[in-house]
């Protein structure tokens, strides 16, 4: 008689479950449209004023190089002061 009480509080549960879930799509606001692609890269030219090839702004060759900081083994954290020994 316990088996037939456990499968029917699983069933119940899973009932619950799959109308909870149906519940959360039907409550979901409808996803916002994507704006319309353009056709081809003549009407891309057309509305940028440019060829699709070439990039809007030119990166300048004089930027400094990002350096990869990597903590050494004696080094603390910035935020924490050192004692005074």
């Amino acid at each position: 008689m316990d088996n037939v009480r456990l499968i029917l509080y699983l069933s119940l549960a899973l009932v619950v479950f799959l109308l909870w879930e149906r519940w959360q799509q039907w409550q979901a606001p409808p996803p916002p449209e994507p704006p319309p692609a353009a056709s081809s890269e003549a009407e891309t030219e057309k509305v940028a004023g440019q060829p699709a090839s070439e990039p809007s702004q030119a990166i300048p060759d004089d930027l400094p190089e990002a350096v990869a900081a990597t903590p050494r083994a004696g080094d603390a954290p910035a935020a924490v002061p050192r004692r005074a020994a």
